[in-house]
């Protein structure tokens, strides 16, 4: 009888064991069911804390919930519109976009791991920045969603994708002003693009909840999975994800990349993080950029939940930020 109880967790130690780093990366990165799965089994968890009075997501989920009629209405009074451009590599990317008649402000604003654009609809970024006088453009991310691709970069390859939809907007419109958004990997995915060039029109970029460094997150994975020691376990998947992705883990530091930026930088986490851990944060706001960088945390707070643990601070910070970030980068241009 006791060897009945223990053929569950046995052949999970097995089938774990024997998974290649390649395997690994394929499953983190891939569009693709087993990927898909473990983000699913991840959001259930986190729906059922949120059920609980005594979890710090309760109040997260009940602001929200007091929310939800305003943003249904929101979402009918502005429907959206589906746009679509070509990525440097070939990829049609879908992007969703709710328009102000009266603004030549845009906010672009990125999904985290595994969404779609909904994401930022849902979460209420969509209706709070087009309220504050903002074109929303919400894109799905690569290999999500209806844009095409079959693997996910972590923001290390969708950095490329955040400049294709800052040139679809400036060739529109010169005289355009945006601000870069984006939650989780969202987050990481505009710090990143932080290291490229910006042109004059992106006056300021806002990441809440995103992580320092691609290696960083692929580690727990890879360590959970190979059942190795931290080291062995990356610089083993390092070489899969250049074989598969064409970057190494190790390259994709979202921290230097913010080094060399020149925009203004709103950063946001919750000191109880139970996705990106909060050490991340505590990398990302001491780096010296060539702007001016904030960084803002929040207590009894889990991931992406800043805008509805304190919703008043978290949506003051951002009007103050971009009053800066707007006046900063006019005075730069003179």
């Amino acid at each position: 009888m006791r060897l009945k109880f223990l053929t569950v967790p046995l052949t999970a130690g097995i089938m774990a064991l024997s998974l290649t780093p390649e395997m690994i990366m394929r499953i983190m990165l891939g569009r693709n069911e087993s990927g898909q799965r473990i983000r699913e089994r991840g959001m259930a968890k986190l729906e059922n804390r949120k059920k609980d009075p005594k979890d710090i997501m309760y109040p997260a989920a009940v602001c929200s919930a007091s929310k939800q009629a305003e943003n249904e209405a929101f979402k009918a009074e502005h429907p959206e519109e589906t746009i679509s451009v070509i990525s440097y590599d070939g990829l049609r990317l879908a992007g969703f976009v709710r328009r102000r008649k009266d603004s030549r402000r845009w906010l672009i604003a990125f999904h985290g791991y595994r969404a779609d654009h909904t994401e930022i609809t849902r979460l209420h970024f969509a209706r709070e920045f087009f309220n504050m006088g903002y074109n929303v453009l919400a894109p799905d991310q690569r290999a999500c969603g209806e844009s095409e691709g079959n693997l996910i970069g972590m923001g290390w390859l969708e950095r490329y994708d955040v400049m294709t939809w800052v040139t679809y907007i400036t060739e529109k419109d010169p005289e355009a002003e945006i601000v870069l958004f984006g939650d989780s990997m969202g987050a990481s995915t505009v710090l990143a693009a932080a290291g490229l060039y910006q042109p004059p029109q992106v006056k300021a970029i806002i990441a809440d909840s995103g992580y320092a460094s691609v290696e960083a997150m692929a580690a727990k994975t890879a360590v959970n999975m190979l059942h190795l020691p931290a080291k062995p376990a990356i610089a083993l998947c390092d070489i899969a994800s250049k074989r598969l992705a064409g970057f190494r883990l190790t390259e994709a530091d979202i921290s230097k990349e913010l080094e060399r930026t020149k925009v203004p930088v709103l950063i946001f986490h919750g000191k109880e993080d139970s996705i990106v851990p909060y050490s991340n944060f505590e990398v990302l706001s001491k780096v010296q950029t060539h702007s001016i960088l904030e960084a803002v945390s929040f207590e009894k707070c889990d991931h992406v939940c800043g805008s509805l643990t304190e919703p008043e601070r978290y949506w003051q910070t951002v009007r103050i930020f971009l009053e800066k970030a707007f006046v900063s980068t006019s005075a730069d241009q003179k």
